[in-house]
């Protein structure tokens, strides 16, 4: 009769300690996809700033040099020579970056877990 009792005890707190583990999974994965979603329209509007940014430089250069075609190749050579230097200093300007910001994001949700 001690014994059922206890196995009882067991299994509820084994039962208590799964049902916990699976809410802190919850709480854990709704932090990392409110974080994946906001990151996304951050990149979004990011992109839509540049593009529309160099569709402006664009015309405003080539009004200045009297053809659309300078301002736009102007714009154009820019974006290639930006793309250029960030694929080859992809690891020093984004990887590290990226990882450190996951890095503390994570520690913050082990953070608010304690």
């Amino acid at each position: 009769m001690g014994f059922t009792k206890i196995f009882d005890k067991i299994e509820n707190y084994l039962l208590s300690r799964f049902l916990l583990l699976k809410l802190e999974t919850h709480e854990l994965v709704s932090k990392f996809l409110v974080l994946l979603v906001s990151s996304f329209i951050f990149l979004i509007l990011a992109a839509l700033i540049v593009i529309f940014s160099g569709i402006t430089l664009s015309i405003v250069l080539g009004e200045y040099f009297g053809s659309l075609a300078y301002g736009f190749g102007i714009v154009s050579l820019s974006f290639v020579f930006i793309f250029l230097i960030l694929f080859f200093f992809k690891g020093k300007l984004i990887d590290r970056p990226v990882m450190n910001k996951a890095i503390k994001e994570f520690n913050k949700f082990k953070k608010d877990e304690e």
